[in-house]
């Protein structure tokens, strides 16, 4: 690794990109003091796996489970938390062959992992003949489906999908399976965040209610990746109290990082380092932060090494489940020497010995960093991490900081359980499912307030007492996504019409509006047609030298003002807002450089958005003053606006995406200028509110940021914005120093 690295570092390859180095050397195991006395046929099953010993925190874990507690693990990846819930579980069944248990993952590919190790765990225990597993999630066949609901698995492996849409909504063929219900496994709790998390939170609920029907009182076990708050998430999730088992015992091999800051496009320095990886011997994953990045690098490296077109993949969401699958398999068995991932493949499926994480820019929090570094290490044999940096403010921040990132706690996870569009819609299908009652624990006091407006919209109906409520239409389960607001679009070849991918409601005027450029695995597809009836979006393959970037105009009403504090030049509000946007046009940029081709007009329709968020409203003084000292008055508010939102991760656990922004000279509820930041999901997630909380250290580091970056008139670094719908225009970053500073007067 250290001739890697040596290679890499060298003038010549580097040409000229900064780098810092750190090295964390290797940890010893730490073991149990007493080791556990297991049944013979368990221990015989860990002696056939190669274990002879548990780690320090996987039998503090077990111990607090056997003590009637929910123990939830929060220790790096690759520690053996999975071990924890599989020994429960064979321990369970030795006692009771006929116990059932419920494994939630995340994603599939988790679910088939966790299958296989279950399987062999059974086999090597002799349990394989008295009990059984199964996976129940959408690529079960409908088969599989009624041979598992008529002959009950012992352990249920399943997603929250298909716990909402297969298990819940038709609990009364699982009947048996819950009443015999022992334990939850809820693993990757960390990835429950945000509108997906928000979601799971009603999903979970919903669970615990149906238990308590067929008065079962399963307990739960939990494993998490480091994040700020484990047990705060763990209990607002399930409504459980966890015991927080947090010092790994396990050992680490030595781990490299290597940050690097190139002097040109990060893409570039990524398309030459890949391949030199790859050619070493080094098996690599590299992550983006987006599709389009994915699918662009991918493009890139086989066009200057066509060679690696067999040891080389993309992997992202929107793939059909055959393409993902076979992309697993193959790193699996070491068929791929690299893949290109999105966050789709951080989480801990085995997917072979990783040598060397590329990371493309930071992700926007530590724990995710840390994440994806800890997908690579082979035993003993050092790894390497790798983050090249781009042009956004948080990459440069930590390029100037790097030793923060090794410094700073993990970042709090969120999660919004009042979300009034995902409550009540969970409100429904729990009507679906056992009739709601008035006096029962599952109504929370927010839930209650969402029964009138539902009954008024005729989705729920009152019984004839008044104390009970029943569903008032049909299959509401189908009318949820848990991953996003909004529908799925399918993407066909408009050739042979066979599906492409897949792509959110939110997200396909902006990537498959007619005339984009749409990439999937290396190849360009030209959009023809959007079949907004039908939910189709129509496109041909293409051999086009530029992909597209949409552009677009926001405007925003304040419909309800909640809470309110003093700032240095005026006031900042918390409140509800109703943000309405359109894409207003496209530009064709250079495949390889990014040059600007040209400019088209489009005509979307407009997405209304009404969500939570805050605004700072300035008083009239501010123009007078910035115009004195002949700085741009709309630069820098929208400097401002750019530049907060760019720091939010390091406040609040989320992603860039997930928070929106809009300014105005003059607003005609405020009458005079503001700017305003909002949660990029109707109702809101608690983003916002949890900066507002915080707002001054988040203008307190913004105004560090932007006062810290060696440019002269602003840039990527500081107050430019990927995602400005005007085109980065106008900014003006010293005007913005001048309002942030303002602002913090009294925040």
């Amino acid at each position: 690794m250290k001739k890697l690295i040596k290679h890499i570092t060298s003038p010549e390859f580097l040409r000229g990109a900064p780098s810092f180095k750190k090295y964390l050397p290797p940890q010893e195991a730490q073991y149990e003091t007493n080791p556990r006395k297991f049944h013979p046929d368990i221990k015989s099953a860990l002696e056939g796996s190669g274990i002879k010993s548990l780690y320090s925190h996987q039998s503090e874990a077990l111990d607090a489970f056997h003590k009637g507690l929910n123990p939830l693990i929060v220790t790096p990846t690759a520690s053996g938390k999975s071990l924890v819930y599989q020994l429960a579980i064979m321990e369970e069944l030795q006692r009771d062959s006929e116990a059932h248990g419920l494994l939630i993952f995340p994603l599939k590919a988790l679910e088939q992992d966790q299958y296989q190790r279950l399987q062999e765990l059974l086999k090597l225990s002799g349990l394989e003949d008295r009990c059984s597993a199964a996976i129940f999630d959408g690529d079960t066949s409908r088969l599989d489906r009624d041979r598992l609901r008529a002959n009950h698995p012992n352990l249920m492996l399943t997603n929250p999908d298909m716990l909402h849409y297969g298990i819940l909504s038709g609990h009364r063929s699982w009947a048996s399976f819950f009443k015999k219900l022992r334990f939850i496994v809820i693993d990757e709790l960390h990835i429950y965040r945000g509108i997906f998390g928000s979601h799971v939170l009603q999903v979970l609920r919903r669970l615990g209610r149906i238990c308590r029907f067929y008065e079962s009182n399963p307990r739960w076990i939990a494993g998490s990746a480091t994040i700020g708050n484990p047990l705060e998430l763990a209990q607002e999730l399930t409504g459980e109290d966890f015991k927080l088992i947090e010092r790994s015992g396990a050992p680490t091999s030595g781990r490299h990082f290597l940050f690097l800051n190139p002097v040109d496009s990060p893409y570039t320095l990524a398309s030459r380092l890949l391949p030199e990886i790859i050619h070493k011997g080094y098996k690599t994953i590299a992550f983006t932060k987006s599709r389009r990045a994915t699918e662009l690098l991918h493009r890139w490296i086989l066009d200057s090494h066509p060679k690696l077109e067999k040891k080389l993949s993309s992997y992202r969401a929107g793939f059909l489940p055959e393409e993902r699958r076979d992309i697993e398999n193959r790193l699996l068995s070491d068929k791929l020497s690299g893949v290109i991932s999105t966050s789709a493949l951080e989480l801990g499926m085995d997917i072979g010995g990783i040598d060397v994480c590329l990371q493309l820019g930071y992700p926007g929090t530590i724990s995710q960093m840390m994440q994806r570094a800890g997908r690579a290490g082979r035993g003993k044999r050092d790894s390497l991490m790798i983050l090249i940096a781009g042009e956004d403010a948080l990459d440069q921040y930590f390029m100037r900081n790097p030793e923060e990132l090794f410094l700073r706690p993990s970042e709090a996870a969120i999660v919004d359980g009042t979300n009034q569009e995902i409550l009540s819609s969970h409100l429904v299908c729990a009507a679906a499912e056992i009739p709601l009652a008035e006096k029962e624990a599952y109504l929370t006091p927010e839930a209650r307030k969402q029964i009138p407006p539902l009954i008024t919209d005729r989705l729920l109906i009152p019984g004839a007492g008044g104390r009970r409520w029943f569903p008032g239409t049909p299959r509401p389960h189908s009318r949820i996504n848990l991953r996003s607001m909004g529908t799925s679009y399918s993407i066909h070849d408009s050739q042979d019409g066979q599906q492409i991918g897949s792509i959110g409601e939110a997200r396909v005027w902006t990537e498959c509006h007619p005339q984009a450029i749409y990439m999937h695995r290396a190849r360009q597809y030209l959009v023809e047609k959007l079949d907004d009836a039908a939910r189709v979006v129509y496109a041909t393959p293409t051999e086009l030298d530029y992909y597209t970037q949409t552009q677009g105009e926001k405007e925003t009403e304040i419909l309800s003002r909640l809470r309110d504090i003093e700032t240095g030049c005026g006031s900042a509000i918390e409140g509800e807002l109703k943000v309405t946007s359109r894409v207003t046009g496209f530009q064709k940029r250079r495949l390889h450089s990014g040059e600007l081709i040209s400019t088209h007009e489009l005509d979307g329709p407009p997405q209304i958005l009404v969500t939570r968020g805050f605004w700072m409203e300035m008083d009239d003084e501010l123009q007078e003053k910035i115009e004195e000292r002949r700085y741009h008055y709309m630069g820098s508010l929208h400097a401002v606006e750019h530049a907060l939102i760019s720091v939010f991760p390091l406040e609040v656990m989320c992603d860039r995406g997930d928070i929106g922004g809009i300014s105005f000279t003059y607003h005609p509820q405020v009458n005079g200028p503001a700017v305003f930041i909002y949660d990029a999901y109707p109702g809101g997630l608690g983003i916002s509110r949890r900066a507002f909380e915080r707002l001054s250290g988040l203008i307190g580091r913004t105004l560090s940021l932007v006062q810290a970056c060696p440019c002269e008139e602003g840039c990527p670094s500081c107050i430019h914005s990927p995602r400005c719908g005007a085109g980065n225009r106008p900014l003006d970053k010293f005007g913005s120093i001048f309002v942030l500073q303002q602002l913090l007067a009294k925040v």
